[in-house]
Order: C-alpha cells, then structure tokens, then sequence
C-alpha cells in the first residue's frame, strides 16, 4: 500500500474477503466494536485491526465468531471491523498527511437507520465503517473527542445523502467509528472536535468520500435512495393509467418504452433534481413537526392548509410540459383521490412529485404521437 506516512502499520490482504492491519507497536483504541482475544472481549491496546466481509448466517454468536476469526489468523489480541459489503467495491483508504492520519474505510449505506422506523434486532454486519489511524500525540480523551467527531462527519454526510426512510437518517443500521494511536505517546492534544484543526481536516474528508460514494450511483438508484421512488414504481404506475386511457396509435410495451426514455431525459435536469430534493426535505421537515404553523399530526394526516406540496409538484409539471402538464398533473392527483392510482402513501410533498413526473410522461406521449401523425 502506498502513501503511508510512517513505517507503523502494514496492511495485507489476506483473500477477498479478509483484510489484515498489523502494528509494530501497541496501539490504544477507542471503539464502538469489542478487543477480541482468544478467549472473548477485553479491554486494552492492539496490535492488528482485522477487516472482514461476512453475512448474517455468520453472526448468529458475534463473540464466538470473532473468537475465532482472532485464533485462524494466530492473533493474541484484535479489533474485528465486519461488513456486508464486498471489500474490492467499498473499502476505501486515505492518508491525510496534514494531520499525520490513516482513514480505512467500508462505505455502503444500506440499509439506513432513522427515527421513524421499526427497530432492528442486533445486526452486527457494518456497512459504514471508519478507521482512523493517527500518529499524533492525543490524550486519551481527544481519541474519545476524535471518535465523536467523526461520527458527526459520518452521520452529517449520510443526512446530506437523503438515505431514505421516514425521517433524516444518521447512517446504516450497524456502523462503527474506531480510533487508534501509538500506545506510548506524550499525550500534548487534548481536543479534536471539529472546530479544531486536526478534527476538521478528518471530517471533511470523511464527509466528502461518504457523500462521492451516496452519489456515484445511476439516477434509478440515485431516486430510489433518496426518496423510495424507482423508476419501477413510476412505470407500472403509467402502466395502470394507460391501461384504463390507451392512446390512439400507440400500443402499451412502446408506451412504456417512450415514457421510460422521457423520464431518464427529465432526470438529467438538475433543476428536477432540486425540486424533488425540496420535496423529500419537506417531507422530512413535516414528520419532525418542523414546518412551523402546521403540527405533525397536521402534518401527517395532510392537512388541506399545506398546499406547498401542490406547488412544487405544479413547478415540475410546468418546467418539464408546460400548461399541458399541469393540467395533466390535476387530472392524474384526481385519480390518485378516487383510487385509480395508489401512491399517495409515499410523503405529502413526494406524491405530487410522483404525479407530476406521471404527467410529463402521458404529456410526452401525447406530443409523440401527434408529432408522428404529423
């Protein structure tokens, strides 16, 4: 590996699915996971950082099976960082030679954690893992000051990626922070939080790689993430409308295949993208009771005094079709009133969006067809 700052650590790769860091000196830590030795958790300094990716049937005794990834390796004393996520996709590493630090990273974020939702049982697979290798001279309450800070980093990025679910998530269900530094240091530092030099330089660069990663995805994935819509749900919605409003001359698999090209054009717009963003934060803004005038149970229960909603779905009806789409939007929010259609489950504001990238397609099949009789 190159770029390490200091001759301290070797990382090995041992197979695909095991990742080996090794100390030439004891390293204290601080962690949200276990030291595992042979014979269960302690507490202590390591010498080995183990990465591994495993599934849930591996899982079911946590502790025994640490214990005996810990013996495999010959290990007297590790710290046991697992994933879901195929280490040659999601594992990152990063030297940030400003401040004398190594980040190991794994970055997947599903699926995301929120407020407003069912509990998990223990699930102990981590997908957003984080790392940080420092050889400064930390105290041991800046390492605990340094583990808060990154965990700000990692849950501002993971609200900033919009990961879906009924409110703003902090980040996936199983992540972990740890946080290790020689042993035998003078301990002159004692605060790393993020309005420090040190902290901020961290945080950012953790911000940055979990939000690169939230975005490198296709639109389909980019739209589902961040709102639970797909591009799925939006055609077998347009499907159910044409298959009771068929348009003259144009059969339904070349419907569906139209709409499917309208969309992915809509979804190149960064103006669509900021209208729909507005919309899941709303939403988000509205469950949390931070709309103020209106309560959450107002809220929740869409209360005819919130008409915003209507507004930004009326905006990207127009942007995208003009005063023929927001007439189609109103004929298609009625369908949605009667029943027709059934997507009005998915948020106060993101239904209307739903409605209103339904109307830009049947508008553009619309002008399609009369375009080719033309």
């Amino acid at each position: 590996m190159k770029g390490l700052p200091t001759l301290l650590e070797r990382i090995n790769f041992l197979d695909s699915n095991t990742i080996l860091i090794e100390f030439e000196q004891p390293m204290e830590v601080v962690s949200t996971l276990p030291v595992i030795t042979p014979n269960g958790c302690v507490k202590g300094a390591v010498k080995a950082v183990v990465l591994k990716r495993v599934d849930n049937s591996e899982l079911d005794n946590p502790i025994e099976y640490y214990k005996r990834i810990v013996k495999e390796l010959n290990l007297d004393k590790a710290l046991i960082v697992t994933t879901s996520a195929p280490l040659d996709q999601k594992f990152k590493y990063l030297s940030v030679r400003e401040v004398n630090t190594n980040l190991y990273m794994t970055i997947s974020l599903k699926p995301p954690t929120c407020l407003e939702s069912n509990t998990y049982p223990p699930v102990l697979i981590g997908t957003i893992n984080i790392i940080a290798i420092t050889y400064l001279p930390l105290s041991y309450n800046a390492l605990v000051d340094l583990l808060k800070t990154i965990t700000e980093a990692k849950t501002l990025a993971s609200a900033d990626s919009l990961l879906y679910c009924r409110s703003r998530s902090p980040g996936t269900v199983s992540d972990s922070v740890s946080v290790l530094r020689p042993l035998n240091v003078r301990e002159e530092i004692l605060f790393t939080g993020m309005s420090t030099n040190i902290g901020n330089v961290l945080a950012r660069t953790i911000y940055n790689e979990i939000l690169r990663e939230a975005l490198n995805k296709d639109v389909n994935e980019l739209l589902k993430d961040m709102t639970g819509i797909d591009v799925d749900l939006l055609l077998r919605l347009l499907s159910e409308i044409y298959s009771q409003y068929p348009i003259q001359g144009l059969n339904a698999s070349d419907a569906l295949s139209y709409a499917l090209v309208s969309l992915r054009k809509a979804l190149k717009d960064p103006n669509v993208w900021s209208l729909i963003i507005a919309a899941r934060e709303l939403d988000i803004h509205g469950l949390a009771g931070t709309i103020p005038g209106v309560t959450k149970d107002e809220f929740v229960s869409d209360s005819k005094r919130i008409v915003a909603d209507e507004v930004i779905g009326m905006s990207i009806a127009t942007y995208l079709a003009g005063t023929n789409g927001l007439f189609t939007m109103y004929w298609i929010e009625r369908l949605k009133e009667v029943g027709v259609l059934k997507h009005g489950g998915l948020g106060v504001f993101l239904d209307d969006v739903v409605s209103a990238l339904l109307a830009y397609m049947v508008v553009d099949l619309i002008r399609r067809v009369n375009n080719d009789e033309g």
